[in-house]
């Protein structure tokens, strides 16, 4: 409730402020021998736009990725979750794969389709794409994991939990304008590339080898060069993107970037919650059986 009262005002003035500046949409273009038509042959040439939408590949589309998401929302979501092993989870798994080979067999096809398979024979759009959902996947999960961590380990509350998120939103902001900055005057990208997926690697890292309890306050700070990292990342492999594809491809190859984060960002949450809960139920066990008790009792604890 108080992260919705939190973004409810700032995207009801987002929306106010695009109605008033954004420009309107210009007059459609009639060509001269459109002109020329008489009106029922203009309309059949305005219907013949609408065929033009490539419904099947959108409903094939969409129609994936609901497969796709819904058996990890419905298995990775705790105790009261579905197990990976069950006959709807693999089905829907199974069902996403089918609809992905159909969806690409009709786009190939497709006149103009909703997703060029062009903009994937270019090797570094596809890389652009990988390295930005990976990035915001894991940068996702941190910012999951993190107040977790410091509201177990030093019994704070929710709120003094959720400040240590503060260095790696101050990181975003500083990566995403020096990176901004730095295209603009020097026209390179790839090198900050490199810098954003070595400083996130570098504060993951130092996260997992410090933080083990009691984490003071600059050992803390380990995650802010994560943000800096998917703050540069999200500037630079933008204009990477850009730079790659034929400008004609450029709507639908951002469309899906953004796409790719989204659903990277949704498998990631609950395969890191997984492995968190995977690696606490092996530590628990772990030091229960150090302690002397006997494995019924160790797994009455760890269910």
């Amino acid at each position: 409730m108080r992260s919705f009262l939190g973004q409810a005002p700032i995207l009801s003035i987002a929306i106010i402020l695009c109605a008033i500046f954004l420009p309107g949409p210009h007059p459609p273009y009639v060509s001269p021998s459109l002109s020329l038509l008489g009106s029922e042959d203009s309309e059949q040439a305005n219907s013949s736009k609408l065929s033009r939408i490539d419904f099947k590949g959108s409903f094939l589309f969409a129609f994936m990725i609901l497969a796709l998401l819904f058996p990890i929302e419905l298995a990775g979501n705790g105790t009261d979750s579905f197990p990976w092993t069950h006959s709807l989870i693999t089905s829907l798994l199974v069902l996403s794969v089918i609809l992905l080979f159909l969806f690409i067999s009709i786009e190939k096809r497709q006149r103009e389709p909703i997703l060029l398979l062009q903009i994937f024979h270019r090797r570094d759009a596809v890389l652009s794409f990988l390295i930005m959902g990976l990035q915001t996947a894991a940068q996702n999960s941190v910012m999951f994991s993190v107040p977790l961590y410091f509201h177990v380990t030093a019994d704070l509350s929710n709120t003094a939990s959720g400040v240590h998120l503060v260095p790696a939103v101050v990181g975003n902001t500083i990566g995403g304008l020096l990176s901004g900055a730095m295209i603009a005057r020097t026209g390179r990208y790839k090198a900050l590339t490199v810098l954003a997926v070595t400083c996130s690697s570098a504060s993951y890292l130092l996260m997992m080898l410090r933080w083990h309890g009691n984490t003071g306050w600059l050992e803390s700070l380990y995650i802010m060069p994560g943000g800096f990292g998917s703050g540069i990342a999200q500037s630079g492999l933008f204009i990477a993107l850009q730079a790659v594809i034929d400008p004609a491809h450029a709507a639908p190859a951002t469309a899906f970037m953004y796409l790719s984060t989204t659903v990277c960002m949704t498998i990631g949450l609950p395969f890191s919650n997984a492995i968190m809960q995977a690696s606490l139920r092996a530590g628990l066990e772990r030091r229960l059986l150090g302690l002397g008790f006997d494995g019924v009792v160790i797994q009455q604890v760890s269910d």
